[in-house]
């Protein structure tokens, strides 16, 4: 493989892919944070009395809207992965090894 220089639809197609990928790990942070605080540490709380019985009720309500956020997330996972997946193949252009 000779080393070629890249052009400028190179680098911008490359540039897209990696912030496609710092997008895909803040979607993944976002549903492992919102399940970890939703399906087990507010539960975790509430049952060992940590927290306050007067918050008991307010704490609760929290669960709902975080187990929506690890939807979003999640799905934030899977659509962007499909993209990544398509603009991936701009490596072609100028690296032929994909296993190295």
């Amino acid at each position: 493989m000779d080393p070629q220089a890249l052009s400028q639809t190179d680098w911008s197609e490359t540039g897209r892919l990696i912030a496609l990928i710092i997008g895909f790990a803040l979607a993944v942070i976002t549903f492992a944070g919102s399940m970890l605080l939703a399906h087990a540490i507010i539960p975790s709380l509430v049952n060992s009395g940590q927290v306050p019985r007067k918050f008991v009720d307010k704490v609760q309500e929290l669960r709902p809207m975080l187990y929506m956020g690890a939807l979003a997330g999640f799905t934030a996972m899977v659509v962007l992965m499909v993209f990544i997946q398509h603009d991936a193949r701009v490596i072609r252009n100028f690296w032929e090894r994909w296993w190295i």
